[in-house]
């Protein structure tokens, strides 16, 4: 088994050396064929420097360059594309992780899992991060149905197919095993090590709890509207449809009794509105349900001709 070990980096030039030294002398310990993968998400204190010095002195790490930054999302999709690996494994650039817990994650992936997860039961970080990241877990477990004690942790393993129908977006590192659950995948959790930060400052922002809030209820409606757009469209539409019925048979009822309807005027209003917007809504489903259709047999059709 091949594995690739994606390293996003953002001004960790003091940990680069050490990173890759204690990498390289777990493979080579434990026997485990893999490559190393710097991201050097557009950082300005030297880790690009570095980041090259080490793929020309090892012949299996490479460097990859942004040439500003773009995010840890799109560092993880840069590397995912220089990847080779049967096994990709996402590691934090830090320090605060060690590379001799990676047989842990191999163990799980042998026994069938596709995705593990890390899980820092002794985090040794501020109480803040602590406390922000217990609030983000609980909330994501909530609303997606997971089960895992750390979805935050920056140590992750995947099976290399689990990324054939991912879409890079915005912030999917803090979400993608929301996204790979509902994707059926089987997911795992193993204890790692986790150590105070030695060099560098952290990148985490006040804002990433607000932020991680609003990317959590967009995935969750993705994963339940995108595949079946009819499913929101259609059964919203159901709804005004039918509301709007009993409103307009309920003026009707009081029409033929009294022969007066202009007192009721606004409610009438409303009840024709939310008939044609329920027909409208209705409509926009079936039609997405029509796109969405053709979208999966276009698919079809060009996996078919790679193979």
């Amino acid at each position: 088994m091949f594995i690739s070990i994606i390293f996003p980096a953002y001004n960790e030039a003091k940990n680069i050396e050490e990173l890759v030294k204690n990498t390289l002398t777990v493979l080579s310990d434990q026997n485990i064929q893999g490559e190393i993968i710097i991201v050097n998400d557009g950082s300005s204190d030297g880790t690009r420097k570095l980041a090259d010095f080490q793929s020309k002195k090892y012949k299996n790490v490479k460097a990859v360059h942004h040439f500003r930054n773009l995010g840890k999302t799109a560092a993880l999709e840069s590397g995912l594309k220089a990847s080779k690996g049967h096994v990709i494994f996402f590691i934090d650039a830090d320090l605060q992780h060690t590379p001799k817990d990676i047989p842990k994650f191999l163990k799980l992936i042998d026994e069938g899992y596709d995705v593990v997860n890390g899980w820092r039961r002794d985090r040794k970080d501020s109480f803040g991060k602590r406390f922000f990241s217990r609030v983000y877990n609980s909330m994501t477990n909530f609303v997606t149905g997971l089960s895992l004690h750390d979805i935050d942790c920056g140590f992750k393993a995947f099976r290399r197919e689990v990324f054939d129908d991912i879409v890079f977006v915005d912030d999917l590192h803090r979400y993608i095993l929301a996204v790979l659950k509902d994707q059926k995948f089987k997911i795992g959790e193993v204890e790692v090590q986790h150590f105070p930060r030695k060099h560098g400052e952290s990148k985490y922002g006040n804002t990433r709890i607000l932020k991680g809030f609003f990317d959590l209820i967009s995935t969750k409606m993705r994963s339940m509207f995108l595949r079946s757009p009819m499913l929101f469209f259609g059964f919203t539409g159901l709804i005004m449809m039918g509301v709007g019925f009993i409103i307009n048979f309920y003026l009707l009822i009081i029409f033929l009794l009294t022969g007066a309807i202009s007192p009721h005027i606004p409610l009438l209003t409303l009840g024709v509105l939310l008939l044609i917007t329920g027909l409208q809504s209705f409509a926009l489903g079936f039609l997405a349900d029509i796109i969405n259709y053709q979208r999966k047999e276009l698919l079809k059709k060009l996996d078919e001709k790679k193979d």
